[in-house]
C-alpha cells in the first residue's frame, strides 16, 4: 500500500513537470521603451509575464509589466544542439625557400 502510494505520488510529480515544461513558450518580447527580450514564458497574468531566459550560463527570471510591452511574438526555441559548423579546411602555404646566405661556402663568420 506505501509503495502504491508512493508511485502514485512520484506519477504525479513527473506529470505536472512535463506539462510545465510543454507549457512554456518560447517568445521575443519587444518593450515600448525599445529594448527586447527572449525566452520562455513561465508564468502570465493580465498584468505581468515572468520571462525565463539565459544569460552567458546563467538561467534567470524577469518580472515584465505588461504595459510596458509593446509586443511578443514567438521565436523558434533553441535546439539542444547547436548548429553544427564544418571546420574551414586547412590552407596550406608552400614552404618559403630558404634565402641564401650572403657568405660563401667554406668561408667562416665573424
Amino acid at each position: 500500500m506505501r509503495h502504491t502510494l508512493i508511485r502514485l505520488l512520484l506519477a504525479a510529480v513527473v506529470t505536472l513537470s512535463v506539462t510545465a515544461l510543454a507549457d512554456a513558450r518560447h517568445v521575443n518580447v519587444s518593450m515600448k521603451d525599445g529594448r527586447s527580450f527572449e525566452g520562455e514564458i513561465v508564468e502570465e497574468s493580465s498584468k505581468e509575464i515572468v520571462l525565463s531566459y539565459t544569460m552567458g550560463s546563467l538561467k534567470t527570471k524577469m518580472t515584465l509589466a505588461r504595459a510596458d510591452i509593446a509586443s511578443i511574438t514567438d521565436a523558434e526555441a533553441p535546439s539542444a544542439d547547436p548548429p553544427r559548423q564544418e571546420p574551414e579546411p586547412a590552407v596550406r602555404e608552400r614552404p618559403r625557400e630558404r634565402e641564401q646566405s650572403p657568405r660563401v661556402r667554406g668561408q667562416r663568420t665573424r
